[in-house]
């Protein structure tokens, strides 16, 4: 269960981390072809062992992606246990993103484990 400080990171706009995250690792980057490297870090909270993932674009300056994995140690295997907070939408097997009456998507096919927040303020 996220702790009061991971769920106000997940209902923000502009979510930004709070005092209780650790970060796990040295950063990586990520070279997509062509670009400049994207700069991925991993977050465990302290408080409720929530794990988190950053992203942050050197072309879009000040723009930060955040990805709660709940207990999933990494992207590829996230966990299968569903959030209180979770709304499915669309249709089964659809990718349930968009969902206007919430700041936050489910994400691609794993019954909303893993919430994609986007710092874009309001860009999509």
């Amino acid at each position: 269960m996220p702790c009061e400080a991971c769920m106000n990171v997940r209902m923000m706009s502009d979510p930004v981390a709070h005092r209780g995250l650790v970060e796990l690792h040295k950063p990586t980057k990520l070279r997509p072809l062509g670009r400049p490297a994207i700069v991925v870090r991993q977050y465990r909270c302290r408080l409720c062992t929530t794990n988190w993932l950053m992203e942050s674009d050197p072309l879009q300056t000040g723009v930060t992606e955040w990805l709660c994995l709940n207990e999933a140690s990494n992207i590829l295997a996230p966990s299968s246990t569903q959030q209180p907070n979770d709304v499915a939408t669309g249709h089964l097997g659809e990718a349930g993103v968009g969902n206007p009456t919430l700041p936050l998507s489910p994400a691609y096919g794993d019954g909303g484990s893993a919430i994609f927040l986007r710092a874009t303020a309001g860009k999509a």
